[in-house]
């Protein structure tokens, strides 16, 4: 199972978010585009993991007890790529994220 640490965002961020979705979208022959449910901000890619580690990871994960932190959109970027261009956000937080990973 592929799995990763992400922050579900708010619905101000996420209608920001598809508003430019919108407009790839015109200007695109083709292309899968993120759906509005699955907008987030991935933290950490854990990879292709066993079932049994969910216990362990959900576990490490409940252990983190953080404040409500600001964040908001802080511009656009791209992958360019020959099967097709990755387009993704990038944010500025009130929080150091680092201190997650501690």
């Amino acid at each position: 199972m592929r799995l990763f640490i992400a922050i579900n965002l708010n619905d101000e961020i996420k209608n920001t978010l598809m508003a430019a979705i919108l407009e790839l979208k015109k200007g695109a022959s083709k292309g899968n585009f993120t759906h509005r449910e699955n907008l987030h901000l991935t933290l950490a890619f854990l990879g292709e993991l066993s079932e049994d580690r969910i216990v362990d990871i959900r576990s490490a994960m409940n252990q983190i007890k953080e404040e409500p932190f600001g964040l908001s959109l802080s511009g656009f970027g791209q992958f360019k790529r020959k099967s097709g261009d990755i387009h993704w956000a990038f944010f500025f937080s009130s929080l150091n994220f680092a201190i997650l990973a501690l």
